[in-house]
């Protein structure tokens, strides 16, 4: 379809109207064709802005990615396989087999009530003896008018000298043979040349005829549920299952 042009149409209008109601027509037509044409411009600007804001968007996320350089094809695999199990983590039931302590399973139920019960020992007593104090006497200094003293106090080496302390134990006499200390107890000891210093403090030794195995032990030690609970100079007395063993020496 054809349409006429403008000056064609105006032409007509002209020959059918006065001259005056013409010119008013035509700047009607103008304006009309103005506001038209200003309307779709903005239409088409706002349009390619929108657009471009889209544009934009998608663009700005995807550079957002933290994506490295150094991560290769296997590294992407295991971020894969930590992103399947965090959507899609394994039931309890899986875990349950999985980890080493299950405080809520029966299995660790069964074995603490079996852990409770008593090992079978048959124990014989060997020897009673003292538990030796962390100290030894080990070598002296001699002066023109003294001796000094060298004493090692478990990994540690220590000069001493008459009227020095040690971890409370007050040196009153050196000699190369021994060494005469008191405590603070009162209680005097004789620290003699390289020997080990009885405490008062009684150990013993058991020996067990099913394990074949021996045993230093003191008051209050326990082996598998058998608890010492005391040390004499003749016997050891043990406790299991509620019920007293004493121990003598064969």
């Amino acid at each position: 379809m054809r349409f006429p042009k403008i000056q064609d149409l105006l032409k007509k209008i002209t020959d059918i109207l006065p001259k005056k109601d013409v010119e008013k027509i035509a700047l009607k037509i103008l304006v009309a064709i103005w506001i038209i044409v200003t309307i779709s411009t903005f239409g088409l600007r706002f349009a390619k802005d929108e657009g471009d804001d889209i544009e934009k968007k998608i663009s700005d996320a995807a550079t957002k990615v933290p994506i490295s350089p150094s991560v290769n094809q296997g590294d992407m695999k295991k971020y894969e396989k930590l992103i399947n199990l965090s959507q899609y983590p394994e039931p309890m039931s899986e875990y349950d087999l999985k980890r080493r302590r299950d405080p809520f399973s029966k299995y660790v139920e069964e074995a603490a009530q079996i852990g409770a019960q008593p090992t079978e020992h048959d124990f014989t007593l060997k020897t009673i003896g003292r538990v030796p104090l962390p100290v030894v006497y080990r070598g002296f200094i001699e002066l023109p008018n003294k001796l000094i003293g060298q004493i090692n106090w478990k990994d540690s080496t220590r000069f001493v000298e008459k009227g020095s302390s040690l971890n409370g134990y007050k040196i009153l006499t050196i000699s190369k043979e021994k060494i005469g200390a008191v405590d603070e107890q009162g209680v005097k000891w004789d620290f003699v040349l390289n020997k080990p210093v009885p405490s008062d403090k009684l150990n013993a030794v058991l020996y067990d005829k099913i394990s074949k195995k021996t045993y230093t032990v003191e008051a209050s030690s326990v082996i598998d549920g058998y608890k010492v609970i005391d040390i004499q100079p003749d016997c050891v007395i043990l406790l299991s299952k509620g019920s007293e063993i004493k121990l003598t020496e064969q």
